[in-house]
């Protein structure tokens, strides 16, 4: 079972330490190869917030997933090879600044010799390799620079960056460890509200050695050594296309109500 998930992030032909190194290589692959995606959502598919059914959706279907699914089934991973980790509540900035619920987010962190990391493999377009919480150092991590500062006991910020100057608010996390229930209300609020972010909008997303390829709603747009292009999706064909030549990715069921 644990050598088909290593397989399915491209890890499976690697040595495992309980190091820096194996961390962040597993980190990076698990984020280049499992998009973060809300195709269920819009395929009326539900899904479930077990172990069972998101290492099935993800390793044997070849799917992608959102925060709860992508981090918890990497979490369990990290446990089982023997890494000190627990899931982490993160409280998610929205475009006007204000700070979501406890439980909006999942991530996760790992204890490693002195050292704290906080590790994300389902939010979206984050960071690529973990991030170590030292307050205030500035950090760059393949297209973006990042930040972490205590804000109180046990409580840190996350920002991000473009140029390593200006900071955007990311979220707010704390470092008290939570149980996979913890999430239960805001996991059906995200999958079933129509004030949910993912209820309202289609995404799929997945970077790549050079940039990125999303999906919102009907667009598809690509970065690519900093260009962006934007294109619009005509067609359900055209979407299960680009799923499949972008992302890997075979959708069924009920078509997305988008299209």
């Amino acid at each position: 079972m644990w050598l088909q998930y290593l397989k399915r992030i491209g890890c499976s032909d690697i040595p495992i330490y309980i190091d820096q190194e194996t961390l962040i290589t597993l980190h990076q692959q698990h984020v280049l190869t499992v998009p973060f995606e809300v195709l269920d959502i819009h395929c009326n598919i539900p899904f479930a917030l077990n172990f069972e059914a998101i290492y099935d959706k993800v390793v044997n279907r070849h799917r992608g997933g959102f925060c709860y699914e992508l981090n918890y089934l990497f979490y369990r991973l990290l446990v089982h090879l023997g890494f000190k980790a627990h899931l982490l509540s993160s409280r998610i900035y929205d475009r006007e600044g204000r700070l979501g619920p406890e439980y909006d987010h999942m991530s996760i962190l790992v204890a490693l010799k002195n050292d704290r990391w906080l590790l994300d493999v389902g939010y979206g377009d984050l960071f690529i390799a973990p991030l170590k919480i030292t307050d205030r150092q500035v950090v760059q991590d393949w297209f973006k620079y990042f930040k972490i500062e205590q804000i109180k006991t046990d409580h840190y910020l996350l920002s991000e960056s473009t140029d390593g100057r200006t900071f955007t608010n990311r979220y707010q996390f704390s470092l008290t460890s939570q149980a996979l229930t913890d999430f239960d209300a805001q996991f059906e609020f995200k999958q079933h509200s129509p004030d949910s972010h993912f209820v309202q909008n289609l995404i799929c997303t997945l970077p790549h050695q050079s940039g990125r390829h999303s999906i919102i709603n009907q667009q598809h747009i690509a970065t690519n050594n900093g260009v962006k292009t934007t294109t619009m999706i005509k067609d359900l064909a055209a979407l299960r296309i680009l799923l499949k030549d972008k992302f890997n990715i075979d959708i069924a069921g009920t078509p997305p109500t988008l299209f």
